[in-house]
């Protein structure tokens, strides 16, 4: 009986996830414990033959444990031949309440036609009470509806009908952290692709000084995500 459980939660513990069958890590049983979860977001970096040479946390989940653990086991166990030279963004998600975890994998969607064009017309787009700021939310909330487009039509079999609304907080290196859902229906794969989509897109443009002046070195944002049927 023993060895019957022990074989359920090693397979449990590294089971396959969709995309490009890549493995889990265990649940960090402190973490666990503490019914602590949360998104880890990573950018992670193949080598020639397809092993992972590089990992860098893009977004955290708020859980030091948790992003260690996600960088760590992606570093040291995950292998795509698939995937030589090139560098994919990915998720992991670990949920508590299941104690189950997941991943999700996406390539870099088709570039904007000018990475460069949103921020390089916004202040001709600029209205008398602009600021800065309101100038760089605007061309964040450009992209951000830019990466959604492609998400959606990516998951379009996956996605009901429906509204999510995340938090997040942006950083002057223009990387993003502290996601959460502030509120919305039929949560579980919108939120996921949400999330998808914030991470998609970092790091985001740094902030201007001026930027940093009206805002300092961070602000927290918040986005809607919506799909109509």
């Amino acid at each position: 009986m023993k060895t019957k459980i022990a074989l359920c939660l090693f397979i449990a513990c590294f089971a396959f996830v969709r995309g490009d069958d890549l493995p889990l890590p265990p649940y960090p049983k402190a973490a666990l414990q503490a019914h602590e979860g949360g998104t880890v977001g990573m950018k992670v970096n193949y080598d020639d033959h397809g092993a992972v040479k590089s990992v860098d946390i893009i977004s955290t989940s708020g859980v030091a444990l948790l992003d260690t653990t996600a960088k760590n086991f992606v570093l040291s166990h995950w292998q795509n031949p698939s995937k030589a030279n090139q560098t994919i963004n990915s998720t992991m998600t670990f949920d508590p309440s299941s104690e189950a975890l997941s991943v999700a994998n996406y390539g870099p969607p088709p570039p904007l036609p000018d990475p460069n064009t949103l921020t390089a017309t916004l202040p001709r787009l600029a209205k008398p009470k602009d600021t800065p700021l309101s100038l760089y939310k605007k061309h964040i909330r450009a992209v951000l509806d830019y990466y959604w487009a492609y998400e959606v039509k990516k998951h379009a079999s996956d996605l009901e009908a429906g509204t999510v609304k995340l938090t997040y907080v942006i950083h002057s290196d223009g990387s993003i952290s502290d996601i959460t859902v502030a509120e919305g229906n039929n949560l579980e794969v919108l939120k996921q692709v949400g999330e998808e989509v914030l991470v998609a897109g970092t790091p985001y443009r740094p902030f201007t000084p001026e930027v940093i002046e009206e805002v300092g070195d961070k602000y927290t944002d918040t986005k809607s995500f919506t799909i109509s049927r």
